[in-house]
């Protein structure tokens, strides 16, 4: 019997708007979107992270983007072959600056590339972590910037 070992992240993620849309990141080996950022490395601030991530990732400068206000922490779990993993992620949000083109942003990266979306296009394509697409949906029609704790297991109302 295999023993199953547990590991746990930390995960600094944005809602990065420019108009009417939502910059995702597009995982093109396994065909899935995401919010942009990444893993807090140790002694790193979570918003230090984002930035990190957001230029290693893409082409997009700091002084791009306003500055992250955190959103909501978002709990999530699931098994991947004989490990539990464990995330913990802090979603924030922020605005790409007006004079910056959507269609100029693009990847660093070759697994990765970058999309903006809307709320209906979202609704129509694989996204994870799952359970956190309509928070990110909700997200596009309101303005609202109230934390919010969506613990694992779901939210109880």
């Amino acid at each position: 019997m295999t023993k199953v070992k547990t590991t746990k992240r930390l995960l600094a993620r944005v809602i990065l708007r420019s108009g009417e849309k939502i910059l995702f990141a597009y995982n093109k080996k396994d065909a899935f979107y995401f919010l942009p950022g990444g893993h807090v490395d140790s002694n790193e601030s979570v918003s230090d992270a984002l930035m990190r991530e957001l230029v290693e990732e893409t082409n997009l400068k700091p002084t791009e983007i306003s500055a992250p206000i955190l959103l909501c922490v978002y709990e999530n779990t699931w098994r991947d072959r004989d490990t539990d993993v464990f995330e913990l992620i802090l979603c924030f949000t922020a605005r790409l600056k007006a004079s910056i083109n959507q269609e100029s942003v693009s990847s660093r990266e070759k697994h990765l590339s970058f999309h903006f979306l809307s709320a209906k296009e979202l609704g129509d394509v694989g996204f994870r972590p799952a359970k956190m697409k309509p928070m990110v949906i909700e997200s596009l029609s309101s303005a609202s910037s109230n934390l919010t704790y969506f613990p694992l297991g779901g939210r109880e109302t």
